[in-house]
This record gives structure tokens, sequence and C-alpha cells, in this order.
């Protein structure tokens, strides 16, 4: 399974645990919620760090 930690946060880039390789997120959701928002969107500062998904794009966001 494949696992990123946040490397920044403006804009929103991850980096796999595993070989280091870094992708932009998208959008982010949240747990809580089970809504999700672009990355640009004033909701995501809402979102709190440990319920918060990120996601590559949109149709990620849906599938999940």
């Amino acid at each position: 399974t494949p696992a990123f930690t946040l490397a920044r946060t403006d804009p929103v880039i991850l980096s796999c645990v595993y070989c280091l390789s870094r992708r932009k997120a998208g959008y982010l959701g949240s747990r809580a919620e089970r809504r999700y928002h672009r990355v640009s969107s004033a909701q995501v500062k809402k979102i709190l760090p440990r319920n918060t998904v990120f996601f590559a794009d949109r149709s990620e966001a849906e599938a999940a």
C-alpha cells in the first residue's frame, strides 16, 4: 500500500515513504466529514490534520 508523508504545504506535495518520489495532491478530504475539497479551497484550512486524506485528482477523491 502506498504511504506518503507531507513534504510541503504550499503547494501540497507528498513524498513516498518507500522511494521518496514526490507527487502533488489536487484534493484534500476529511475523514470526519466524508467530504473533499480542491487544495486551493479555503475549506481545507478547517480540516484537522489527523482527519486529512490526500487525493491526486477529483476522480480519486470520488472513488474513495
